[in-house]
């Protein structure tokens, strides 16, 4: 009976939400209500479900992979305009083949992650090698960030024409320096770890540890760049909420806590796409600023970037349409090799510039995110859109089991947050669509890994760590809940 009332509320609830919300939306045809109500139906399902058990798991792959699903398609289908109606029904097909990739996946694993709780490793790790790791990558990213900042002459941040200013600076400060820098974000989340687990763990922690994730948001936000710090924001809540909650929070404060991230997450996205827009010129001739600019509605414009912000995967998914294959033929997988191949000598060019080129487009600012639909249709055609969420979620399952396997490994549960905000958010954007740090991550992650398995000291333990854990970490943190 109770499986019943949770059935029905679900079915009720998204319907209710999905008629709502498509009548307020440039889509209001049948087709635009079954898409919101199809990627509506998962993440609401967890949760009605969660909130029957009274708590929910924020690290589960089933509730951040399907939600920022929804918000980028679902959502982004209602907020998106200027889509013909031809690329509007394949995009919708699209969109609803990749629900049913991931759920396929998810019901694989199903069975799987029943069988596979509790067996955990009993390998030594030796901690203070990774508050040796967090200092040198800080330092490798800060020397990066500060050669990147003489050699462009000027903090793009405080740049005249923002917008465009960002990206030239980008060009004339060299990738590889940019890149370098971003290795500011990994050193960011594993100080932010290293600081609590010591904490919640009764230990003194490292006040270095601290000031090395401030700083390292800092100089970030300094590239006017928001996607880094808002990688290293969602994952270091995350790892907060694993190091003191397990994970879980009761159902009594989800909305509570949901709330205030849904605004920080507006503020954020919005407060710094309105920064950009009121500091390039060129944009106070847009008519879709202009009304805002000229009345000095800053929060306005906030809101409305943000929608735009979440309407551009589902619109520039729908030009992608147009142009494969017709245009340029399927890739077969190379986009996904095509970041990496940027190290070579010669000019190549990332997915994201090639389909801004070839729709002829000359907006300010980077390259056309394709999304990782649009990435997947360019690369396999339609059946892409259902392989790439299938294999996506496979993957950050498979990564979930390992992480539940040795819950007390810091590069585990590190990597895995890594990987679960890596495939959720950037299903925006698309996953090798634009850069190569998403490589270089990896393998720097999994040279923490050795680190933290070798039994050699290259920093000397803090007092505290030698008093309480002779310099090895076998304590885990605490399981309450909020």
């Amino acid at each position: 009976m109770k499986k019943l009332i949770i059935i029905i509320s679900t079915l009720i609830i998204a319907m209710t939400v999905s008629f709502i919300g498509t009548t307020m939306s440039y889509s209001t045809n049948i087709i635009g209500q079954i898409v919101f109500f199809i990627t509506l139906l998962p993440p609401l399902t967890y949760l009605i479900v969660s909130i029957s058990k009274r708590s929910i798991n924020l690290l589960d792959p089933f509730f951040l992979y399907p939600l920022c699903y929804f918000l980028f398609f679902g959502v982004g289908k209602l907020l998106a305009s200027d889509v013909s109606d031809q690329a509007a029904r394949t995009a919708d097909l699209c969109i609803i083949l990749g629900v049913f990739g991931y759920l396929y996946a998810f019901m694989f694993f199903k069975v799987v992650r029943k069988s596979n709780q509790g067996d955990m490793a009993n390998k030594t790790i030796y901690f203070e090698n990774s508050l040796f790791f967090e200092k040198i990558v800080f330092l490798i990213g800060t020397l990066a960030f500060g050669l990147y900042i003489l050699r462009i002459g000027s903090i793009p941040l405080f740049m005249g024409n923002l917008e465009q200013s960002r990206v030239d600076a980008s060009i004339s400060g060299g990738a590889e320096l940019r890149v370098l820098t971003y290795l500011l974000i990994i050193s960011s989340i594993v100080g932010f770890y290293n600081y609590f687990f010591l904490k919640f763990n009764g230990i003194t922690p490292q006040k270095s540890s601290l000031w090395i994730y401030i700083f390292g948001i800092i100089f970030l936000l300094l590239l006017s760049n928001r996607s880094p710090v808002f990688t290293i924001i969602l994952s270091t809540f995350l790892i907060f909420v694993y190091l003191k909650f397990q994970g879980k929070i009761r159902t009594k404060n989800f909305i509570l806590l949901g709330t205030v991230v849904l605004l920080t997450v507006v503020v954020f996205v919005g407060g710094i796409g309105a920064y950009r827009v009121v500091n390039t010129e060129l944009f106070y001739r847009f008519p879709e600023y202009k009304s805002y600019l000229i009345d000095k509605d800053y929060i306005g414009l906030s809101l409305f970037i943000f929608g735009h912000y979440l309407g551009i995967g589902y619109k520039n998914f729908s030009d992608v349409l147009q142009l494969f294959p017709s245009v340029i033929p399927y890739e077969y997988g190379q986009t996904y090799l095509g970041p990496v191949l940027t190290v070579l000598p010669g000019t190549q060019y990332t997915l994201d510039m090639q389909i801004k080129e070839a729709l002829g487009q000359s907006y300010l600012g980077g390259g056309t995110i394709p999304s990782a639909l649009g990435e997947a249709y360019a690369n396999f055609g339609l059946i892409g859109c259902f392989i790439i969420p299938f294999f996506t979620f496979l993957l950050l399952n498979a990564v979930f089991i390992s992480f539940k396997k040795d819950p007390k490994n810091p590069f585990k549960i590190i990597f895995y947050v890594f990987f679960l905000v890596y495939m959720s958010y950037n299903l925006l954007a698309g996953y090798a669509a634009t850069s190569v740090f998403p490589f270089i991550s990896i393998g720097v992650y999994f040279c923490y890994r050795v680190l933290l398995y070798t039994p050699v000291s290259f920093i000397k333990k803090p007092s505290s760590l030698d008093k309480k854990e002779k310099g090895r970490w076998n304590v885990h943190g605490t399981s309450k809940q909020i």
